[in-house]
């Protein structure tokens, strides 16, 4: 069970939800998209949730995903990138799920999402990439780029293209 409360009224629960049907040890809120709650469960899935839906009074789910790795015993947003969280489990490796892969997902939270922590062409289908080259997004980074709190996700496609580029 999870249960949501408001700080100032501890003796009831603004909202009670059965989200798993194993122990929920993990419960993250998005820090870019405010509405964006994501739990985790020993029965290896993460599940995301609005949290306004219903007045508040009672969270909707809005995606699942088995994350294949066993028994989850923590769970992350990025704090880089608005849409991916982590998760460990029982296997003793991590998940990375990059929740905009769901329609359902991003449909439901893009109006949400801080402004400024995502660049506006990354959602535009009919833009055009400025370089064939996946290496490119990475070189033409600054050090004040790669200090800022956002990695777009073009530069996140790239990455999953080439993971080799994420070993270094």
């Amino acid at each position: 069970m999870v249960f949501g409360y408001d700080a100032r009224k501890l003796n009831d629960p603004i909202f009670t939800i059965q989200a798993h049907q194993k122990a929920c040890p993990n419960l993250a809120f998005s820090p870019y998209i405010p509405n964006m709650m994501a739990t985790s469960s020993l029965d290896g899935s993460v599940k995301v949730w609005d949290i306004t839906a219903n007045g508040g009074s009672k969270p909707e789910e809005v995606g699942s995903r088995q994350m294949k790795q066993g028994e989850l015993f923590s769970m992350s947003f990025c704090n880089d990138i608005p849409w991916v969280l982590a998760c460990g489990g029982s296997t003793g490796e991590i998940a990375v799920w990059d929740t905009s892969e769901s329609k359902e997902i991003e449909d439901r939270f893009r109006p949400t999402l801080a402004k400024g922590t995502y660049d506006e062409a990354d959602y535009d289908i009919n833009a055009e990439h400025k370089s064939a080259d996946a290496n490119s997004d990475f070189e033409d980074m600054s050090d004040e780029d790669v200090k800022k709190p956002t990695l777009s996700r073009k530069k996140l496609r790239a990455a999953k293209q080439k993971p080799e580029m994420m070993k270094k």
